[in-house]
């Protein structure tokens, strides 16, 4: 029997992906949101559903953030037991500030920032409790504007928006909606381009790649432990304190 649902967005791979099917194996039906990941999504659907979970497919698109809302509503209309909301959707597109234009700008803000932000309120005027939990990245701590070799100045910009939500939500919503972060440094996948896992290791103070398994035993940590919101967990073998 299901001890909760999660509605996660960005949940067909990486990182949405193994925490959709850790969430299931431990007893969560899956609301799994996806834009244009169709077939990754009816994978994950199919490997959530083995675990004996009910998971519901909700397509949309986060750079219109009157989006977001609705797909609360959907995912608590399937799932009336809703008590976990995993903004994880995101988009990394490399740019300078100079070469940033207002639509390059405005489409990370409303995937990063402004969704996250309806979504949760969506989640909280429906009355529903539990968690809320934003992805953000371990190289918010960075005034550089580089990640993974590459400048991206919005994506970095409204990452550290996330942040500062995250904790100004926690205040509002308590008690009845904790609300936490985990921000990973570098999660490295099958198709990582040659020398970003050398990289990756370099940037690490423990000198290991990082894996979606921590990610998920940082969910995991933010779900069994009562007495913390407003926090946020840099999964990142110790980049951001370089």
């Amino acid at each position: 029997m299901a001890t909760g649902a999660a509605l996660i967005t960005g949940g067909a791979k990486r990182i949405g992906q193994a925490i959709a099917l850790a969430l299931a194996e431990s007893g969560f039906d899956i609301a799994l949101h996806f834009n244009t990941s169709k077939a990754e999504a009816e994978a994950t659907q199919a490997l959530v559903e083995k675990t004996g979970q009910k998971c519901l497919l909700l397509k949309a698109d986060l750079a219109d953030p009157n989006q977001a809302a609705p797909l609360v509503r959907q995912a608590k209309e399937a799932f009336p037991h809703l008590s976990l909301l995993v903004n994880n959707a995101s988009i990394f597109e490399p740019a300078t500030l100079a070469s940033t234009s207002s639509d390059f700008y405005d489409r990370n803000f409303n995937i990063h920032l402004k969704s996250p932000f309806f979504a949760s309120q969506e989640f909280a005027q429906l009355g529903l409790q539990g968690q809320i939990i934003n992805i953000i990245d371990s190289a918010i701590t960075d005034t550089s504007t580089d990640v993974a070799g590459k400048p991206c100045f919005a994506y970095l910009l409204s990452k550290k928006a996330l942040l500062a939500f995250t904790q100004m939500a926690a205040a509002e919503l308590a008690p009845a909606i904790r609300v936490n972060a985990i921000c990973p440094g570098p999660i490295i996948s099958p198709k990582q381009e040659p020398g970003q896992l050398e990289m990756a290791r370099e940037k690490s103070l423990l000198k290991r790649k990082g894996d979606p398994k921590y990610i998920v035993q940082g969910v995991n940590y933010l779900l069994a432990n009562e007495y913390v919101t407003g926090e946020c967990l840099y999964i990142d073998g110790g980049r951001h304190v370089k």
